[in-house]
């Protein structure tokens, strides 16, 4: 089985701009090393739950965004829901994150992932697993902050694309990155 993207239309070269529409904003980079997996069991209508804890990770700014964080993930655990049909997931990650400067960004984000006979062996430890492209998952995350310095990012809305990286030691990493939509201000379509 070949591995499977959200979308066919992720390598699409040209997508035209239309009235209306919002537009994406590169803005984030989140690199997640994964901990320990937890099997929970099977809940709601099939969908068996895991437990993901994250180890270390990061949250940098995409080059020119106007927004700048630059963060290390203190704790943070993924409350993963593997769909029946064995290729879908949707994750339900929440995650604090401390600044270089001393905040405290609690984040969160859900979507839809892809879970691909590739993918599924990449989680049981199959050695010759390699980095996927990005288009595994597309996800809509959150930013909250009682510093005022982050604060606005709670009033944003952002999207994330994201892939699984394979490093050297065999660890896994889960990279995304984000975007901030903005909306558009055409007056007339």
């Amino acid at each position: 089985m070949s591995l499977k993207l959200l979308s066919h239309h992720s390598t699409a070269r040209e997508i035209k701009q239309l009235p209306g529409y919002p537009r994406l904003k590169p803005a984030y980079i989140l690199k997640i090393n994964i901990g320990n997996i937890l099997k929970v069991g099977t809940v709601g209508s099939g969908q068996n739950l895991s437990l993901v804890e994250t180890g270390t990770g990061t949250l940098t700014t995409a080059e020119g965004y106007d927004c700048p964080v630059d963060g290390e993930i203190v704790y943070g655990a993924d409350w993963l829901l593997n769909e029946p049909d064995g290729e879908h997931a949707i994750p339900n990650l929440k995650l604090l994150i401390k600044t270089k400067d001393g905040a405290i960004l609690s984040s969160e984000y859900t979507g839809t992932g892809v879970f691909s006979k590739p993918v599924l062996d990449m989680w049981a430890g199959d050695e010759n697993a390699k980095t996927f492209p990005f288009g595994i998952s597309s996800t809509y995350h959150t930013f909250q902050s009682g510093d005022p310095k982050y604060k606005h990012l709670q009033y944003k809305t952002f999207v994330g694309n994201g892939r699984f990286v394979v490093n050297d030691d065999r660890s896994i990493t889960v990279e995304s990155r984000i975007s901030e939509v903005i909306p558009s201000n055409d007056l007339d379509c």
